[in-house]
């Protein structure tokens, strides 16, 4: 059993008894409710009571872990999509959800998902699928080459130094 099961295994276990699991994700799907390297924090849910807009995790057929809004709940499996991609996930079964996003920490600040900004913004990409996802692609295209240009400018500043 590798790192990752025996966390996973652990996660499941703390959730169980009602505390919520903190998981780095990695990727951009998500963006630009969450980042790369974001901590969000997992609570235990109820799968049947998640609504569309809601952000659930779940385990993939790899065993990953994957952080995504729910678009459709129904017939004990959910339809789920990424806020910056533009087709659903594999419908995902009741069984295979791990709980729902219920906080993100960044900068050691942690806030509330019903708080946090960006959800709103998702919301709002989710109403207006697909048409806001191409937007979403081309915004996040930008802040992306934005940030990286920001890393070589800091980058030639150290150098110098």
């Amino acid at each position: 059993m590798d790192e990752a099961e025996q966390y996973r295994n652990v996660a499941k276990d703390v959730m169980n008894q009602d505390v919520p699991v903190g998981f780095k994700a990695g990727g951009f799907s998500m963006f630009p409710t969450f980042w790369p390297r974001f901590v969000h924090y997992i609570g235990k849910c109820e799968p049947s009571r998640l609504r569309r807009g809601n952000v659930v995790v779940f385990e993939r057929s790899d065993a990953k872990w994957v952080a995504h809004r729910v678009v459709q709940n129904a017939d004990g499996v959910l339809l789920t999509r990424g806020d910056s991609v533009i087709k659903c996930d594999p419908p995902v079964a009741y069984a295979k959800v791990v709980g729902e996003v219920v906080s993100t920490s960044f900068w050691g600040m942690r806030f509330g998902l019903k708080w946090w900004l960006p959800t709103f913004y998702g919301k709002a990409l989710l109403a207006c699928h697909p048409v806001s996802t191409y937007v979403n692609h081309a915004g996040a295209w930008c802040i992306v080459k934005f940030l990286n240009l920001i890393k070589r400018i800091i980058g030639k500043n150290n150098n110098k130094n």
